[in-house]
């Protein structure tokens, strides 16, 4: 499901005309940590289904690649993925 990084991570299931966003996060970490992981993970939810094109984890990827989104130098999309 996805592609989780070691803190967190969402996929994406289609289910007839819905959409199910699956939000996973490593809680064993401190709260603080935990709060600031389910946060960025919500915020991702609400930018790709707030796309209807967005139907794939393939295509999560190619939503944050085509923004090439880029924080502190890690990147939102792993490196080597191609999805066009």
């Amino acid at each position: 499901m996805g592609a989780c990084g070691p803190v967190s991570c969402i996929a994406l299931v289609v289910a007839g005309p819905h959409r199910v966003l699956h939000i996973v996060v490593d809680v064993r970490r401190e709260n603080l940590a935990l709060t600031a992981a389910i946060a960025h993970e919500l915020q991702h939810a609400l930018e790709v289904l707030g796309d209807a094109r967005v139907r794939t984890d393939a295509d999560i990827f190619g939503f944050y690649k085509i923004r090439s989104l880029e924080v502190r130098g890690v990147s939102e999309v792993p490196p080597g993925l191609n999805y066009s």
